[in-house]
């Protein structure tokens, strides 16, 4: 099976150990500063309210949550939500801690995508944001 699913995949043979679930799905980490809008980012990917949101400053996330939706051709989409970056309410540790513990949320432990989610009405990328999207080319 391809990522689309539609039995293309080359990669994939008889004793392939590629779990069925990991092939037919996608797996998306929504990442960024406190009050950016990653609650209301992974609503709108998976098209359902499930992920507490409310527009603001203030931390809604504390703790890493998965959510997922089925497409009517069985393909699967899962987003994890994490704790805003640089919250001066939480330690950057703990946030940290708490995004490396997301992989364990993850069909297959594998993050295909890492979105990192800015506010509209930003203008640039601060310097923490910089230092995320460093984190992500490595």
């Amino acid at each position: 099976m391809s990522a689309l699913g539609d039995g293309s995949c080359k990669m994939c043979t008889e004793g392939c150990d590629v779990s069925t679930e990991v092939v037919r799905s996608r797996n998306i980490l929504l990442l960024g500063r406190t009050g950016r809008g990653k609650s209301a980012t992974g609503n709108s990917i998976l098209g359902k309210d499930v992920f507490r949101s409310k527009r603001g400053a203030a931390s809604v996330t504390m703790k890493c949550e998965l959510h997922s939706t089925i497409h009517s051709n069985g393909f699967t989409v899962n987003v994890v939500d994490t704790p805003g970056l640089f919250d001066p309410g939480l330690s950057n540790s703990k946030v940290m801690d708490e995004i490396s513990n997301s992989l364990s949320l993850m069909p297959g432990g594998i993050i295909h995508a890492a979105f990192i989610v800015l506010n509209g009405d930003d203008v640039r990328f601060t310097a923490e944001e910089q230092v995320v999207s460093s984190w992500c080319s490595l």
